[in-house]
């Protein structure tokens, strides 16, 4: 498990064993925000999600240290890795794919986006979260939109997105203080957890498609729960 962190100014990414005990960490120049795992070099890559910076940080999971950082000309947040190039929401940028070999940057929609905003990829299809909109929209990876989800009764402020082996998206509501699951289609949904369960203003969702279980972050507290999934 990899979580950001920037206590007290003191940025970091915390690397945890199965258990929930320490591994690793490294120590990073900037704010990071999200994480992505690059499988084919075992390295992740951290976003920078601060004003003070604007780069993508490459972590070496073998040798447990900043490998290289790559300079952008803009402030991304949500990044993730869809197994064969990056994809990143770009602050007022529009959400956009890079090489990590050759940094060479490809734009896949080109709406202006605000801060804070989630990405994952699945299959052919990419998902965003918009806190600002209060909406999920679902595009193709040439960027032509297949759906849109907004309910401001059940979701609210929506952050981190994930998708499970089914191709159901998970989104966790800032403000509405939940997890809710959207069908593939984007027509259905159901409320998972809220407070009751632990919630308190979760940031940030992560499905594990191997062990069928779901991790959540949150803010507030500064604490993570696992959850299983029927």
């Amino acid at each position: 498990m990899v979580f950001s962190s920037d206590i007290y100014n003191n940025y970091t990414v915390i690397v945890l064993d199965v258990d929930g005990s320490l591994n690793f960490e490294v120590k990073l120049p900037s704010t990071p925000f999200d994480i992505a795992y690059i499988t084919e070099d075992n390295t992740l890559a951290v976003s920078s999600g601060s004003f003070s910076s604007q780069c993508i940080t490459i972590i070496d999971m073998q040798n447990q240290k900043v490998k290289k950082t790559i300079s952008l000309n803009g402030y991304i947040y949500g990044i993730t890795y869809n197994g064969s190039e990056l994809v990143y929401s770009g602050y007022y940028q529009g959400i956009r794919m890079i090489n990590h070999n050759d940094n060479i940057i490809s734009l896949i929609v080109g709406d202006a986006l605000p801060a804070f905003c989630y990405v994952t990829t699945f299959g052919d299809k990419l998902y965003h979260t918009n806190p600002k909109k209060n909406n999920v929209t679902c595009f193709n990876l040439q960027g032509k939109l297949q759906w849109t989800f907004q309910n401001e009764r059940v979701l609210q402020k929506p952050g981190g997105v994930s998708v499970d082996n089914s191709g159901n998206v998970y989104v966790v509501g800032r403000k509405s203080n939940n997890v809710i699951m959207i069908s593939t289609d984007g027509q259905r949904h159901r409320e998972l957890l809220s407070g009751k369960e632990g919630l308190s203003e979760p940031w940030s969702i992560h499905f594990s498609k191997e062990r069928n279980m779901l991790i959540v972050a949150n803010k507030r507290t500064g604490s993570a729960f696992l959850y299983s999934v029927n």
